[in-house]
This record gives C-alpha cells, sequence and structure tokens, in this order.
C-alpha cells in the first residue's frame, strides 16, 4: 500500500509538470521529482523555491543559480562548497544539503533541509536585546553547530544572524542532540546555521572545479566574511582557523546581549574597529548581566586569537556551565527532561521570629532604662594629625556588571599627609589652599569617571 494509510482519504495531486527551461514558475517539476510550491526568496545570483519531493512527501529548500551566474567559475565554486560542506555536516544544528545538480537550462540547483520560521536577524530587528538565557541558549546551538563543522574540517567564516535560523518544534525529543533550548510556552526554540558559500574547507572537501581552477576560492591576502562580524586575522587576510569562527559567535552573542553589535558603521571603519578598538561596555536593556556571560563575551572577542577559546567545544562548556544556573528545557538523551524545582519560602519563619526578637529587646531596653543615671558625655578631643586622603582612581578595565565602574583604589593605597593642628593666621591660608586643592582633585575624578565611557 502507498500514499496514505488504509482509511485515510487521498488529496489529489496536481498534473505534473516537466520543466524544460526559462524562468520557474509554480507547479512544475524539477529533475522529475521536486515539485515548485513557492518561490521563497531571490538574491543578485539566484532564487531560493519551496519544494516538495514527490515520492517522499516532504518539503524542501531548493536554491538555483540564475543563467547568467553560471558563467562565473568562482560562483560555481562557491555553490559547490556549499553543497560539499553543508552535505557533510550531520548535525540538527546545521541546515543539511540533500542534493546536488544542474537542471534542463543548465543552471545549478542545491536542495536543502526546508527551515521554516524566521532569521535571527529578523527576531533582533523586531525585539532588539534578548532576554539573556534565549541568548545564550541560542549561542550554545551555534557553536554545537560550529564544533560539528570544524570537526569535519569546515571553517564556516561567514556566522551572523542572516546565516542564522530559527524554527520552532512542541518537543526537543526529535531534534536528535543533548544540551538546552530555549523555551517559549510550550515549544522549544532551535537555531540552524546555513550558508557555507565561502566556508574553508580541506583538501578532500575542496571541489573539483576549484582544485582545476588558477586561482582557488581560499586565498591568502583575501577578505571573505562580513565586516561587522569578522575576526581581526580574517580582516586582514591572514590564514585564520577555527577561533575566527568563534571570534563572529562572540560579536553575535553580544549583539543579542545588546540589541546591536559592538562596532557599526562604514565597512572599512567596522574593520579597523576589529583590528585596534576594544568592544564598548556591553549593555543589555533587559536588566545587569551575568559577570559569567560577561566572561564568556569577553574572551571570544579577545583580538589575539591565541586569547580565544581554542576550541567550540571549550567555547560551549563555559556556556553550558551558565545555562546550569537558568531554569531551561532540556533536550533529553534517554526521554527526560529536567523541569525547574519551586522555591521554598525560607524566609518567612525567619522573618517572623527576627521581627519577634527586635520587640522583645525593646521592651526590654524601655523597661530596664530608668535603673540607670545616664552617662556624661565626654568632652572633645582636639585634632592631633589631619588625614588627607588623595581620591581613589577609577580602574579602566570592564565592568562586568554592564553598570557604572566604581572607584577603586590606587595600588599604593591612599597617600597621607601628617602635620599638627593650625592656628591663627595659618587656618586661613590653609583653608585656601586645601579648598583649591580638593577642587582640583574634584576635577581630575570627573574627568577619569567620564573617561570609563
Amino acid at each position: 500500500m502507498s500514499g496514505a494509510m488504509a482509511g485515510e482519504p487521498q488529496s489529489p495531486r496536481p498534473p505534473e509538470i516537466t520543466y524544460t527551461g526559462g524562468p520557474i514558475e509554480e507547479g512544475v517539476t524539477l529533475e522529475g521529482r521536486y515539485r515548485v510550491e513557492k518561490r521563497l526568496g531571490e538574491g543578485a545570483m539566484g532564487a531560493v523555491f519551496l519544494v516538495e519531493h514527490i515520492q517522499l512527501r516532504k518539503r524542501y529548500a531548493l536554491k538555483v543559480l540564475l543563467p547568467e551566474s553560471v558563467a562565473s567559475p568562482e560562483i560555481i565554486a562557491r555553490f559547490e562548497r556549499e553543497a560539499i560542506a553543508a552535505g557533510n555536516i550531520d548535525h540538527p544544528n546545521v541546515a543539511k544539503a540533500t542534493d546536488f545538480g544542474r537542471l534542463a537550462d543548465g543552471s545549478f540547483f542545491l536542495v536543502l533541509e526546508y527551515v521554516g520560521g524566521q532569521s535571527l536577524r529578523t527576531l533582533l530587528e523586531n525585539e532588539g536585546g534578548l532576554e539573556h538565557r534565549r541568548a545564550v541558549g541560542l549561542a550554545r546551538q551555534v557553536l554545537a553547530a560550529l564544533h560539528a563543522a570544524h570537526s569535519k574540517g569546515v571553517i564556516h567564516r561567514d556566522i551572523k544572524p542572516e546565516n542564522v535560523m530559527l524554527t520552532h518544534t512542541s518537543s526537543a525529543g526529535g531534534a536528535g542532540a543533548s544540551g538546552s533550548y530555549p523555551a517559549l510556552g510550550s515549544e522549544i526554540e532551535i537555531a540552524k546555521v546555513l550558508d557555507f558559500g565561502i566556508a574553508k574547507v580541506t583538501e578532500e572537501l575542496t571541489p573539483a572545479s576549484e582544485a582545476a581552477a588558477a586561482q582557488p576560492l581560499t586565498r591568502m591576502g583575501a577578505m571573505y566574511g562580513t565586516p561587522a562580524y569578522m575576526s581581526p586575522e580574517q580582516a586582514m587576510g591572514e590564514a585564520i582557523d577555527v577561533r575566527a569562527d568563534l571570534y563572529a559567535t562572540g560579536v553575535m552573542l553580544y549583539e543579542m546581549l545588546a540589541g546591536r553589535p559592538p562596532f557599526d558603521g562604514e565597512p572599512l571603519e567596522v574593520v579597523m574597529h576589529h583590528l585596534h578598538d576594544p568592544p564598548p561596555p556591553l549593555v543589555s536593556p533587559r536588566g545587569p548581566i551575568d559577570p559569567a556571560i560577561h566572561a564568556v563575551v569577553d574572551r571570544l572577542l579577545q583580538k589575539d586569537r591565541t586569547a580565544r577559546y581554542a576550541t567550540a567545544q571549550e567555547a560551549l562548556d563555559a556556556l553550558d556551565a551558565i545555562e546550569a544556573s537558568f531554569l531551561v528545557v532540556v533536550a533529553p538523551i534517554a526521554g527526560e527532561g529536567v523541569e525547574p524545582r519551586p522555591r521554598k519560602r525560607a524566609w518567612l519563619p525567619i522573618a517572623i521570629g527576627g521581627g519577634a526578637l527586635a520587640f522583645v529587646l525593646m521592651l526590654a531596653l524601655v523597661l530596664g532604662g530608668s535603673d540607670h543615671e545616664p552617662e556624661a558625655t565626654p568632652p572633645p578631643k582636639k585634632p592631633k594629625k589631619t588625614m588627607v586622603a588623595e581620591p581613589a582612581s577609577t580602574s579602566s578595565g570592564g565592568n562586568s556588571s554592564g553598570g557604572k565602574a566604581e572607584p577603586q583604589k590606587d595600588d599604593d593605597g591612599p597617600k597621607v599627609e601628617s602635620s599638627t593642628a593650625p592656628s591663627g593666621s595659618a587656618v586661613a591660608a590653609a583653608s585656601a589652599s586645601g579648598s583649591g586643592k580638593a577642587k582640583a582633585q574634584k576635577k581630575s575624578l570627573v574627568q577619569k569617571i567620564k573617561g570609563l565611557f
């Protein structure tokens, strides 16, 4: 028996219209198995269609290069590279490629897992900074996808919100991955990394067309990627490794928390910031950020790649430790999830007992106070020394709470001057001198505090 189960009515299938070339219209069948349902989008090099595999009754996303793009060997090599990279990474957080070939008119096509939902870019444009738990959960999934890609010798090189799709499911059990997922009501949010078009791959995964070309897609001195998410070494055209993807993930996590990337502006201006300037203090519109999250972002965004995490798995472990402090929905390994435990109101009996004790002590003081004579107030002592402490300098380092930095002491501690108590005309001179010095110190301190922001 084929099609639906016995007793279930089968929906009528539309007549098959074989594609023979020209514009791709809704209803036509490509390669005898992909029926076009609708156009999802179109770019400078090609278009994306929602198709249904006729035999499998399953939806896919089908990308087609425009006929004029076929004349560019580099574009074809990028298309093949995306097909090979996405086809060799089997992970629930990666949009997997399932087919690749040429249509009747010679156009190249690529079939990918269809991810219904919205891109992370659309989410950030609509909501701005995300709730911290949600941002950490999405970053964790991106790192899990990168770990799987890196294990296959694939470096993405273009991690950004546009290349992360978000979909939802009512159960994480079918996701096939361990770890946690952000929960939105009764649904689980899953991130899918896509677009491996400019990925750096090992020699075994290099497309044949690129291997035969005189100018390979990956060459020293060439800049690939998006400036706002580009690591310093990638911007300089240096040889890169997996840590370039980790830097881009750090930029994306910063943006998910703050609602904006660390650097913005013209491409060249942004690149110069990535090369030379530390990121601005990370402040979230959702409230103070956990210092542990600050630490992860700071390490991911180190200019020196040797100061970053060495692998995606290492960064993933750091986020796992943070997630342990959140009440999250966990994708089960053995079919059981983790439910949050309600907190007990342990403060209630303490508050009641403390109030009763305070009342008893107050009553004892009132009743017993008349039995004792009040003690005489001792005369004030003359000051022997005058302590003059200079204002403490402020730290120029990052503020882990995302708020205003508090002044900190100098390494040598406050400076102290000692003198005997002044008298007569010396008092007026010291007062005028001290007033001028205090104003100068206050002005210096204000300038230092302003320098933090």
